[in-house]
């Protein structure tokens, strides 16, 4: 069998959610060394995206590099298609490929594939231009957009003081003054209520030009089926790779708690700001000797500076190569997700780990977490305070590990992860 994947993201280093999502598949794809599966074969990964010269991290499959259009032609089609005739969303429109279909067009003549797994609604253009008779054609949508944009429109509205980025990694497309334009903030709600509209329009129509579309989260499976009326609309779980975890005693005196996520994305900084500000005081008053490492990349001066006002109970520690050493030796994950769609793959790094949650109910949205059972759930941030002293209670945190492992074995370990893509794909 032979499989095409089109993407405009690389899946190495799979370090945010797309590429996690990218590199399961492409796992299952390679049968994990199992000869004779079904899926074995020749797989060509064709990566859509500007030159670059950085050197990368070198993938087991074939690597196709399809360059997309120049910056000037790429702009021409974002204000021909996406602002006067208002025929797609922008970020369709951005991808810009219309030289790289050509090439693809080639290619795909040649390889004949059985499976060609589609990347999102950014390629699909591209993937009506190519010669696909008889292939099965798979799209994975990751998250619906227009939902995704609605909630950044009341997080806007509720939440002035808020820093959003619409753009998300979609910005590498876009020229820097572009994108300095389009996150000033009143020409940014504007631009979401636009793509929010062609977004779902977008996403409405796809599903009867694939055999199948693919979700993370159950719930947005459930809308689109209700929004499109097709039935060809399945979630499948992220397989997040984790060495096998034993439950040990977590430290619980003094207890260390975590926070983990890419702190230049708007969100996870925003979030840990307001708890830093909302539970962290009480949190501390409460328990003198506990304190929280912070793991992740790209905090900047003004989150800097209110960890260090809170003194060293507080650490930011940066990108972390070991992540299972780092969560093996917390107490439990805070999450304190304020807004966003999509299933938040930090969630399941932690279950993988049997590391107690405490959440808001928007990160751990599409994964069954339940309040009182992996962890807990709270509305507010200062809520948070209540149940995390709960969680330095041997018998209490004993219990919500084990709930927590027990979940991501039977919903998000390898063989439940592949079980669901055998079934999606095939």
């Amino acid at each position: 069998m032979t499989t095409l994947i089109l993407s405009s993201s690389y899946p190495l280093p799979a370090d945010v959610g797309r590429k996690v999502v990218m590199s399961g598949f492409l796992e299952w794809l390679q049968g994990a060394g199992s000869a004779g599966s079904a899926h074995s074969g020749r797989i060509v990964y064709a990566h859509l995206a500007p030159p670059r010269r950085e050197q990368r991290d070198r993938l087991a499959v074939d690597l196709y590099e399809a360059e997309i259009d120049p910056a000037w032609k790429r702009l021409g089609a974002m204000a021909v298609e996406g602002l006067l005739r208002r025929r797609m969303p922008l970020q369709i429109a951005a991808l810009g490929a219309a030289d790289a279909a050509e090439t693809l067009a080639r290619l795909v003549a040649k390889l004949a594939p059985d499976l060609v797994i589609a990347d999102t609604l950014r390629v699909v253009p591209v993937l009506e231009r190519l010669p696909l008779e008889g292939a099965r054609k798979v799209l994975y949508l990751d998250d619906l957009y227009s939902r995704r944009y609605a909630r950044m429109i009341e997080t806007i509205d509720r939440h002035p003081e808020a820093e959003l980025d619409s753009l998300g990694t979609f910005a590498r497309f876009l020229p820097n003054w572009m994108t300095r334009l389009v996150r000033l903030p009143r020409l940014q709600r504007a631009l979401l209520m636009r793509e929010m509209a062609l977004m779902e329009v977008a996403e409405d129509s796809a599903p009867p030009r694939f055999d199948r579309c693919l979700l993370l989260n159950g719930q947005e499976a459930e809308l689109l089926r209700r929004r499109s009326g097709a039935d060809n609309i399945v979630s499948v779980p992220p397989f997040i790779k984790a060495r096998e975890c034993r439950l040990e005693p977590r430290p619980l005196d003094p207890p260390r708690f975590l926070f983990l996520g890419n702190l230049g994305y708007p969100a996870n900084a925003y979030g840990l700001s307001r708890f830093l500000s909302e539970a962290a005081p009480q949190l501390f008053a409460a328990r003198p000797d506990a304190s929280l490492d912070i793991i992740g990349k790209g905090a900047g001066p003004a989150l800097q500076a209110q960890v260090a006002r809170l003194g060293g109970r507080v650490r930011l520690r940066g990108f972390v190569e070991d992540l299972d050493a780092a969560l093996a030796d917390a107490t439990a994950l805070i999450a304190p997700v304020l807004y966003g769609t999509g299933v938040k793959i930090k969630i399941i790094d932690a279950l993988a780990r049997g590391l107690p949650i405490v959440s808001t109910p928007t990160g751990v949205e599409g994964i069954e977490v339940v309040d009182g059972r992996e962890g807990f759930l709270r509305e507010t941030l200062a809520g948070f305070v209540e149940p995390l002293l709960q969680l330095t209670d041997p018998v209490v945190n004993r219990a919500s590990s084990e709930a927590a492992l027990e979940l991501y074995r039977r919903r998000y370990s390898r063989d439940a992860a592949f079980a669901a893509y055998e079934e999606a794909f095939a």
